[in-house]
């Protein structure tokens, strides 16, 4: 009876290597068989003793700390006018070459109003990358104070410190220039904040100088 029952368990059993220890012709094959399927038995019990050992023991694996600064670096401001040119600045040197060419492309492709040249010499020449990055520098948005021509009507820091171009790094962008407050980069004030909100703000008015 137990001769038969062990035949049928180890027949239909999904154990590995337990159907070949009944099946196998020889002792020798049979040992080996019995010998492999108790080897991985035991290396399963070492693994699971392991396993469970490492669980128990409630190893910290990862810690987690929430800090409270009393005064965080407030983020940086990036300020570019979508008129890369001012254009009271254009209509007073009328006849810069670079800025006549950029004026008939502008009348070309955006179908614009205004006074045509008869400069065929410039219109037929290209503007290089040093006269467009010329004709930024020189004619560009400034962020001086509006009463100078530029876009920058008021600036406060979330302590009440008045900021003025000074404090504006100037990068010079395919758009134009654009100004960067609270940069890092040695320049201007360094802007910290010690509560959110709106009244932890930097305030900041510019003009936009649509038809300037």
């Amino acid at each position: 009876m137990a001769a038969t029952t062990w035949k049928g368990f180890s027949e239909t059993t999904t154990l590995h290597g337990v159907q070949f220890i009944n099946s196998a012709r020889s002792w020798v094959r049979r040992s080996l068989w019995m010998l492999f399927v108790l080897a991985g038995f035991v290396f399963f019990t070492y693994q699971c003793y392991n396993t469970m050992k490492a669980f128990f023991d409630y190893k910290v694996i990862t810690i987690v700390s929430v800090t409270n600064d009393h005064e965080t670096n407030f983020p940086a401001i990036t300020i570019c006018n979508q008129n890369a040119l001012l254009k009271s600045k254009i209509e007073a040197n009328p006849n810069d070459s670079a800025v006549q060419q950029l004026m008939i492309k502008a009348r070309k492709y955006q179908h614009l109003e205004g006074k045509s040249t008869n400069n065929s010499k410039s219109s037929n020449r290209a503007t290089t990358g040093q006269e467009l990055k010329d004709i930024y520098l020189k004619y560009g948005h400034t962020m001086e104070n509006i009463t100078s021509g530029g876009m920058l009507v008021f600036c406060a820091t979330p302590k009440g410190e008045i900021c003025t171009e000074k404090d504006f790094h100037r990068t010079l962008t395919f758009s134009g220039l654009c100004y960067t407050l609270n940069s890092g980069r040695g320049k201007g004030v360094a802007i910290n904040s010690t509560l959110s909100g709106r009244f932890s703000a930097v305030k900041i008015i510019l003009s936009a100088q649509v038809n300037s």
